[in-house]
């Protein structure tokens, strides 16, 4: 990236000074700020993203005596947390959640987590996204999904099709799908029936949220075809169910039901 980018100014980088460690610490109640405030802490800040207060971000130094207002995990305890709070929020992260050069600003919820400024710079995109904005129809967002049953991750493919498919004949609603899956929640082994799995997809507003009103089902394509198929499988072993933040503003949420964050 420096070499990328002719800075006309000697530098010099240098390694960050060692003994920093950095926290996520996730609210897990509606009322719970989660605020740090000791001597060792050299940043603490709310992540922007969504509503306040719902998630920290701490820089804390590794010595630190001071009382801790919280538990102090290793990251394979702690990310399960984080991930699954992510989801409810329809907050997606990384090269697999946010497709480069597919996709827009505003179907990756930038406008509602504070990601992207209508009244001042410029970017690559910015008049369709601004368009879009003032025009206000965004036909597609990343939003929740819940799994009816716990799927194994390694069985999803990335950006799995969502069809549509007709409560009484079992035959695909459409030409095309309703949505992509784009994360699944990894659960303890073995999984259990009663596990609930959250996961992100980009979805077609209206057209999941007409199959919620007419009680039709949702189901994930795992088999890699390109085609679309006439019918779902007799075992339609990979159902969703689509839902908005409840944090969303009314406008965004299409008629589709809520999820709440602390739930």
């Amino acid at each position: 990236m420096l070499n990328f980018y002719n800075i006309r100014k000697k530098v010099r980088i240098s390694e960050e000074t060692p003994g920093v460690d950095a926290f996520v610490c996730v609210c897990e109640h509606e009322k719970d700020t989660s605020v740090v405030d000791t001597d060792d802490v050299l940043f603490n800040g709310a992540d922007p993203r969504a509503f306040r207060r719902w998630c920290w971000r701490i820089l804390l130094k590794s010595c630190a005596t001071g009382d801790i207002p919280f538990e102090i995990g290793s990251q394979e305890s702690l990310l399960p947390i984080y991930t699954r709070a992510r989801y409810r929020l329809a907050l997606p992260e990384g090269a697999d959640e946010l497709k480069a050069c597919n996709g827009f600003p505003l179907e990756a919820n930038a406008d509602l987590c504070n990601g992207v400024s209508f009244s001042k710079g410029c970017y690559i995109g910015q008049e369709l996204t601004a368009r879009s904005h003032f025009v206000g129809v965004i036909r597609r967002r990343i939003a929740p999904i819940l799994f009816e049953s716990p799927v194994d991750p390694k069985i999803m493919l990335r950006d799995s099709p969502i069809y549509r498919i007709e409560k009484e004949s079992n035959k695909v609603v459409g030409q095309r799908p309703v949505g992509w899956v784009r994360a699944i929640e990894a659960l303890p082994l073995p999984p259990t029936l009663s596990q609930t799995q959250h996961g992100l997809a980009l979805l077609r507003l209206a057209e999941c949220a007409s199959a919620v009103a007419c009680g039709d089902r949702l189901w994930v394509d795992t088999s890699g075809s390109s085609h679309v198929p006439v019918t779902a499988p007799s075992n339609c072993d990979v159902i969703v169910k689509p839902f908005v933040p409840s944090w969303w503003p009314q406008e965004s949420k299409s008629n589709l039901p809520t999820i709440d964050p602390y739930q």
